[in-house]
Order: C-alpha cells, then sequence, then structure tokens
C-alpha cells in the first residue's frame, strides 16, 4: 500500500513540475491582395526575425550606426530603471521597418532587459483587433510609449525629433520632451 502512495505522490509532482506558467499571445496574420503578411496584435520579437519581416529587420538592425555618447548616458544614469516600453507598430509601414530595428539594437547594446518591451501590431486604421490600442491615442505608427511605475513618461510618434538615442534621453530625463506631432504648428 505504501509503494502505491509513493508512486502516486512522485507521479503527481512530477506533472505538476512539467505545467508551465506561458502567456499566450494572439497574432493575426493578415495577408492583402499583394501577397503581403502584416502582424496585428501581440507580437513577439521573434516574429521579426522569421520570413518575410527578416530582410527587413536585419537590414536595418545591421546598418544603424549606435549614439555611443548618450546611450552611455542613459546607462550610466541609471534611467531605465523601472522603465517598461509599449511599442505599437505596423508590418505594413515604412517608418516601422526604419525605426524599430534600430530601437531593438540600442536596447541590445546596452543590455536592456528586452521582454520588458511590449510590441503590438496594428492595421492601416490602427485597430490591434483586441482592443489594445484603444483609449491610447495610436494616431502614427510606429508610437514608443515609455512608462514608468506604469504612468506614461511619453512617446515617440512615427518621426524622431533629434535621434533615438536623444529623444529617449530626454524622455527618460523628463526634459521637456515633444515629439514630432507636438512640435509641428
Amino acid at each position: 500500500m505504501h509503494i502505491k502512495y509513493y508512486i502516486l505522490i512522485i507521479g503527481i509532482l512530477l506533472i505538476s513540475c512539467k505545467a508551465k506558467n506561458t502567456t499566450t499571445h494572439k497574432t493575426d496574420k493578415i495577408t492583402n491582395i499583394q501577397n503581403q503578411e502584416y502582424l496585428i496584435g501581440n507580437i513577439n520579437i521573434k516574429d521579426l526575425k522569421q520570413n518575410p519581416h527578416i530582410s527587413w529587420y536585419n537590414t536595418n538592425y545591421q546598418r544603424y550606426i549606435l549614439d555611443t555618447t548618450a546611450l552611455e548616458k542613459i546607462k550610466n544614469q541609471d534611467l531605465l530603471k523601472d522603465i517598461t516600453i509599449t511599442i505599437f507598430l505596423g508590418t505594413w509601414c515604412r517608418d516601422t521597418k526604419h525605426l524599430l530595428p534600430r530601437f531593438y539594437k540600442i536596447f541590445d547594446s546596452i543590455g536592456y532587459n528586452t521582454n520588458k518591451i511590449r510590441l503590438i501590431g496594428v492595421d492601416k486604421e490602427k485597430n490591434s483587433h483586441d482592443g489594445l490600442s484603444e483609449n491610447l491615442n495610436i494616431d502614427y505608427v510606429p508610437t514608443f510609449i515609455f512608462y514608468k511605475d506604469k504612468k506614461e513618461l511619453n512617446r515617440i510618434v512615427e518621426f524622431t525629433v533629434e535621434s533615438l538615442e536623444l529623444d529617449m534621453l530626454k524622455i527618460l530625463k523628463s526634459d521637456g520632451y515633444k515629439h514630432f506631432y507636438k512640435n509641428t504648428p
């Protein structure tokens, strides 16, 4: 009787140890009339490192020359502590294809935990199909929203004002940053 009891306990423990606590991300893959694939909803960076997105991602990642002076200021002043980032993007969008890989190169170079970055794909109407973009005033992509303690600090919207590094430095230092559309009359 004791042997069956021990075997049962060991079996339960083994099964419970194998259970994973996984969070799923729902990504819709939309193919348009020109046979181009768009990703909508939660996106994992691994999704962009596969075909058909890998070519634009790798090209723009590799070609970007970092502003190491600005990055040293961000890193040395510990400005990324408690910072999370949500990026609304369009895999169909030229500006996203240009800026997103550069953004990841910046964070890879300073050792930022990119698991703190949430990627959300939107369609051309800036909808994520699951309500993630609602109430956040996403009018242009990419939109990089910086949060500290779950409160929005500021955002980079579609274009940089100076450069990704300098714009981020101003945002992280709360130095009066205004994104491109707030600077436009």
